[in-house]
Order: structure tokens, then sequence, then C-alpha cells
């Protein structure tokens, strides 16, 4: 008992300062945002994804789409911050757009649901067409270029044969394999299903690693890299926020392929690998020899199998003049990056411009209903100094004062020729009121003396007869009660007939004098009402 309680407390420990750690290494490297112009994309299932575009000054480029791989952000290519690929192709004049696919700690997940339920299906029929259309919409291209590392370029080869490429300029692909035939992935089934239980917590794992792996210099099995090629401008901080957490679904589908030999989509509708040969895209495609996820050899065979020319293969190593044979994740930021990489990335889109433009009403109907193209710095102006506003006020009291001027004169005589109808109509029911009146005052009279009298005798009988019964009534009970009872009654009955006689020649005069005017009032009230409808 003595031992488990001190490994349970040596356990706690451990876990309470690991997480210590793991909250420093947050507050210690903090995101970095190289623009300010952050867009929202929200998908056709309603996931939020961050767009960022990065562009010189208010620059209108051809854009460029930049999409990350897996385990990663934008900072895919974004790093190092002022010498990165994005930098790079933002000096020649490109409007660069870098997503971040769901999943990432950047994106938000419907009501109830999780970015680790991200799936690659959900990728492609959902993340990027959302991305390209907000693009196309925004900049007025009919075209984007693509770029995309590793799982980015994976999605380019399926998006082209599930969507065609009308929308497509040209495509780069970087380290992204084109089968699984030959490749090399360690992945225990122990591990994986670990990191499906916790896949937060395998996140916080990789990325706390990096000050111990990256910081003193120790090579390890979970980063396809070669430090020696790492540029030297990369920060512990840059590294740390490059890595995200593994997706569950994402990474047992790749392993899936992997072990199997296959490349099926869209619920296993579309096989990607068999259909890479049909593919006329204009194609760059760079590897490392170095690069586990890739077979040069069948790299090779996917070039040559392409219909069209307009296709070209770079091979980053040694014998092909580079400094270091490249790996897999520093294919983006290695350090020689900017003649060996972004260099011929640039000479390929040079080659294959996307000039064409289309209005902004064209490029379609699909876009989610809470977009809005972004403003100018005269509409941002107008909006922050208040004018905008004070215009807006001065219109609508415009409108409202005009309305009455315009409008009443027509709706006046319309009133008017409405009246003598409802007045003869009013006349009408006047007499008709008054003979039920006077019919049914008569039957008013009995019921005040049935509640004096009490006798149910009183309503078959009319109002001159109905008194002489009462009266012989009240004297029998007079007789047979108290003497006093008899004097109280006959006072009663002539108040009570006082009364019904003064009431009912009032009832009478009153229909015919205030009829009128209720019926006045009520035209009135008519028109009023229906001036404020119209």
């Amino acid at each position: 008992m003595l031992i488990a309680g001190i490994v349970a407390a040596v356990i706690l420990g451990i876990a309470i300062l690991v997480t210590l750690y793991w909250g420093l290494l947050g507050s210690m490297y903090p995101e970095v945002i190289g623009t300010e112009e952050i867009h929202t994309v929200t998908t056709g299932d309603i996931w939020k994804l961050r767009l960022c575009r990065y562009r010189k000054g208010l620059s209108e480029g051809e854009p460029v789409l930049l999409v990350h791989g897996m385990n990663a952000n934008q900072h895919n290519f974004t790093i190092p911050q002022g010498d990165s690929l994005v930098d790079s192709l933002v000096k020649r004049g490109y409007d660069c757009w870098v997503i971040d696919l769901r999943g990432t700690r950047s994106s938000e997940p419907p009501f109830e649901r999780s970015r680790s339920e991200a799936t690659i299906d959900d990728f492609l029929l959902q993340d990027i067409p959302a991305a390209i259309h907000y693009i196309r919409k925004t900049t007025s291209y009919a075209k984007v270029h693509w770029v995309g590392h590793s799982l980015g370029g994976m999605l380019l080869y399926a998006y082209v044969q599930a969507f065609g490429d009308d929308h497509i300029a040209s495509g780069t692909t970087l380290g992204s394999p084109i089968g699984f035939k030959k490749t090399r992935i360690w992945a225990p089934n122990a591990l994986l299903f670990l990191v499906r239980l916790f896949p937060h917590t395998w996140g916080n794992m990789l990325r706390g690693a990096v000050p111990i792996w990256y910081g003193l210099g120790i090579p390890t099995r979970f980063f396809p890299a070669n430090m020696r090629n790492f540029h030297p401008g990369i920060s512990v901080a840059e590294l740390y926020n490059l890595i995200e957490d593994p997706l569950p679904d994402v990474q047992d589908e790749l392993v899936f392929w992997a072990k199997h030999q296959l490349w099926l989509m869209k619920d296993d509708e579309l096989d990607v690998a068999a259909g890479l040969k049909d593919l006329r895209l204009p194609i760059l495609a760079i590897y490392g020899p170095k690069d586990p996820f890739v077979d040069l050899e069948s790299a090779e065979n996917f070039i040559k199998s392409l219909k069209h020319e307009d296709k070209k293969m770079v091979i980053l190593s040694k014998e092909e003049g580079c400094e270091e044979d490249y790996n897999h994740c520093e294919l983006t930021f290695g350090k020689n990056a900017a003649s060996e990489v972004y260099t011929p990335v640039a000479a390929w889109l040079s080659a294959h411009p996307s000039r064409e433009r289309v209005a902004f009403s064209e490029v379609g109907e699909e876009e989610p209903p809470d977009y809005r193209p972004p403003l100018n710095d005269a509409q941002r102006a107008a909006i922050l100094s208040g004018d905008r506003f004070a215009a807006v006020a001065e219109a609508e009291e415009s409108a409202v004062s005009d309305v009455p001027v315009k409008k009443s004169p027509a709706k006046r005589k319309a009133a008017a020729k409405k009246a003598p109808a409802k007045k003869k109509a009013a006349a009408k029911k006047t007499a008709a009121r008054k003979k039920t009146a006077a019919r049914k005052t008569p039957a008013r009279k009995p019921a005040v003396k049935k509640a004096v009298a009490k006798k149910p005798v009183a309503k078959k009988k009319a109002v001159a007869k109905k008194a002489p019964a009462k009266k012989k009534a009240a004297a029998k009970k007079a007789a047979a009660k108290k003497k006093t009872a008899a004097k109280k009654t006959p006072a009663r009955k002539p108040a009570a007939k006082k009364a019904a006689a003064k009431k009912a020649p009032a009832k009478k005069k009153a229909v015919p004098s205030k009829t009128p005017r209720l019926v006045q009032r009520a035209l009135e009230e008519a028109s009023d009402m229906l001036d404020d409808l119209e």
C-alpha cells in the first residue's frame, strides 16, 4: 500500500509539473501573425476557418492559395518571418492567401462539435471549396494558384478530380505523396490508439518537445526533418506555433491508405491514385530524397504518366546541386530555400499567369450567407467619421416627411366618398336600433321589478298588467308578514317605475344623437389606419 501510494504521488507530481511546463510554454511563445488582413471563411457545414492574406500594400496581384500539411497550420509557409515562402512571393507581387484547415487551434467547429472530428474528406469537400470561392469573390480573379505541402498537395490532386481545374491556374506540390508504394511510415498500433484517446495531450507533448530537440539539437523520429537544413532564422517560438494537435480520423485514414496501398476519397467513391494519370493541370512537383513519405521512383513514374507536357519535377538533393539532401518538413523553410525552392515556385507561377478577371456577380451564388466584400478606404473613413450615418438619418427623415404630403389628399377624398355610404348605413342601423330599443325597453323594466319583487311570473305579462299583480302579491305578503313590510313595498314600486320611465326615453334619445359622432370618429380612425398601412 505504501509503495502504491508513493508511485501515485510521483505520477501526480510529474503530471502537475508537465502541465505547468505546457502552460509556461504557451505564455512564453504566443502566436504572431504577420498580417493584419485576417479573414474568416464559413464552410457549408458551418465551420469557421482562418484565412490570412499577405500582399504588398493594397496591390491586386494574382492570388495564391497555400495549403498546409498534416499536424501543421499556416506557419508552414510563413516562417522564418521576413524570409519565408510567403514573403518571397509577396515581394514578387503575388497576393498570398494562407488557410488554416479545420482541426487547427484557430478553427471554430459548430455547436456540439469538436475540432478532433475533422476528416480528410472534410478538407476536400468543405474547406477548400469555401476558401477558393472566397478568394475569387474578394479578388475578382477567375483562377487561383495552388501551393500545397505534403497533405496540402494531395488535396490538390483530389480536388482537380472531384471538381475540375476551371478555378486553378497552376499547381505546386512540396513533398506530397502520389500514392503509398514503398513509403516508410512508422505508426505502431498502440501509439495510434493513445493518440486517438488523447489528441490534445499528444499535441502538447509534440509542442513541448520543440525546445528540447530543436533548442538542444537532439534528433527525433517524431519529426521527419533534416535539422542541419533548417533555416537559421527560425526560432523555437515559430516551430512551437507551427505544430497542431494530431487529428485521429486523419491519421487513421492515412495509415489505412499506406497499409493497403489505397487512396480513396469522397466516402471511397473517388479513386485518386487511379485518376492521377488523367490530370491536365500544370504541375510542379518538388521532392526531397530523404523524405520517408515519397518514393522517388514512384514520383518519376507519376510525372511521366501525365498525358500533357506542362509538368515539371524537382529533386532537392546534393546530386542536383543543393547544399543538403532535403527531408520532408524543411521543404518550405530550408536554409537555402530562397534559391532552391522559392525561386522555382515563383518561376512556375510566372509561367502560368492568371490574368482573367470576373465580375463580382459572375463568380456564383454559393457564397456563405454572411459574406461581405472588404471595405475600401473611402467607405472606412466615412464610417469612422460618422458622415455616413448622418446621411442615412437625413434620408429617413425626408422620406417620413414626404409620405403624408403626397398620399393624404387622395386618401382624404376616398374617405369623403366612403363617408356618405357609411352614414346611410349608420342611419339604417340607427333606425333598426330604435325599433329594437323600443321593443326591448319594456322587457328591461320587468327585469328591475323582478329583482325587487323576486317573482318569475312577471316575465310573461306586460308592464301595465304586472304592476297590479305585484301589488296584490305584495299586499298578501304584507298581511301574512309584519305591517312594516306592507309600508316599504309600495315605496319601492313607484321609485322603480319612475326610474324605468326616465331611463327608457333617455335611451331612445341617446341613440340618434350619439350615433353620427361615433360613425364620424370611426371613419377618421379608419382613414388614419389606411395612411399608416400605405
